[in-house]
């Protein structure tokens, strides 16, 4: 069920409740009623008004969460996708354009990712304001010719711990949200790469990250 035909439909229970809940107290407070007809009254109040008003608001606020839900991870898709292509760098407008945020509520998001990941600011000669984002790889991209390289490799992990397992490869590689999820399926059925070419720091410092989760990370010098 679509998310429009969710609030049509809890819009048009809680329309009929009302009507229905305003029409038995119209009668249930007529001068001269006998006592059979307010109980019949009270009866359809309880019965045909209020059941559809709790169950359209019900829905309506199940529809409103997974609204919100979606925004949310439409926004979180749209952070992490900047950072990586950044390399750890975004300013608002960046954020703003990509989101579909005004830039009050983009400078407030990134705001909020900044104390959560403990992020640093830079200002351009511009007065332009960059959100620095330390990816633990972002230093690894481009080795200097002749420094080691290592793969990192994904060999299992707790299945209590799939979504913060999850959570951290995303944050930590730059791999794409789609590309984690593939990775979380496939590693339950052999080794898969999470990281190529990175250095040895770098390397150690995502095994470390995510063996402190319980999975277990093989380390291979290429």
């Amino acid at each position: 069920m679509t998310q429009p035909l969710k609030f049509l439909i809890a819009g048009s229970l809680i329309g009929l409740g009302v009507v229905l809940s305003g029409l038995a107290l119209m009668a249930l407070l007529l001068p001269g009623q006998t006592v059979d007809q307010r109980t019949g009254a009270i009866g359809t109040l309880l019965i045909f008004g209020l059941p559809p008003i709790v169950m359209g608001g019900a829905l309506w606020y199940l529809a409103q969460q997974g609204a919100q839900a979606r925004e949310a991870a439409r926004q979180r898709n749209a952070f992490f996708y900047l950072v990586q292509q950044g390399k750890g760098q975004i300013t608002v407008l960046d954020f703003a354009i990509a989101a579909k945020l005004d830039g009050d509520r983009a400078k407030a998001y990134l705001d909020d990712r900044a104390r959560e990941f403990n992020a640093d600011f830079d200002v351009s000669a511009a007065g332009v304001v960059r959100y620095c984002f330390d990816t633990a790889l972002s230093g690894a991209i481009a080795l200097p010719i002749g420094q080691p390289q290592y793969d990192v490799i994904l060999q299992d992990y707790p299945g209590r711990q799939r979504q913060a397992v999850e959570t951290a490869i995303l944050r930590l590689t730059d791999l794409s949200e789609m590309r984690v999820r593939e990775v979380i399926q496939q590693s339950k059925k052999r080794p898969v790469a999470i990281a190529n070419g990175v250095s040895q720091v770098a390397a150690e410092d995502l095994r470390e990250r995510l063996e402190g989760l319980g999975a277990t990370v093989l380390v291979i010098l290429q």
